[in-house]
């Protein structure tokens, strides 16, 4: 065989070798599609639960994933869940992705059920009420519910403002 023939020849396999283990290299482009990873945190989010953080307020809102999907009992709803550094989002499926009612539990947690609040008839001046609950909404939070009322801090008001202790450096703190 000519000496240009065969370093043809083994160029060619070269060539060959090379393609065929960059056809066993994921392609990033491919493996985002599905899903989006926080280096920040190491965790992933896809599906139903991406598509909702990223029309709701995205990092902003939610923060970081800080657990991966995983299943949890929800109200009594065994649902797909994920949290976040300021919510759990949670598959419904049918009905949809849902944020979750951490301040109900909070209150549940702390055995004073959001129920047992006081009902009002109307908002003090300056306030919104609302009806589904009986209560209303006062600045700062009113402020901050406004202007993101079209996003996941949209939920149902369940409490009036409470004052309570966290434990930490700033013990007492104000929440609605």
């Amino acid at each position: 065989m000519p000496h240009y023939r065969q370093r043809a020849v083994v160029l060619a396999l070269k060539l060959l070798v090379v393609a065929g283990l960059l056809a066993l290299v994921p392609h990033p482009t491919a493996a985002q599609g599905a899903e989006r990873c926080f280096p920040e945190t190491g965790y992933c989010i896809s599906g139903a639960i991406r598509t909702y953080w990223e029309h709701n307020g995205g990092l902003p809102i939610f923060g970081y994933p800080i657990t991966p999907l995983q299943t949890e009992t929800v109200e009594g709803q065994v649902l797909p869940v994920q949290w976040f550094e300021r919510d759990r989002l949670e598959d419904h499926g049918a009905l949809g992705v849902l944020a979750g009612r951490l301040g109900a539990r909070l209150l549940e947690l702390t055995t004073t059920p959001w129920e047992y609040f006081p009902k009002l008839q109307g908002a003090p001046p300056g306030c919104r009420f609302f009806a589904q609950t009986g209560h209303s909404l006062c600045d700062p939070y009113l402020r901050y519910w406004e202007q993101h009322q079209a996003t996941a801090a949209s939920k149902a008001l369940c409490s009036p403002c409470w004052a309570h202790h966290t434990g930490g450096p700033r013990k007492r703190r104000l929440s609605q």
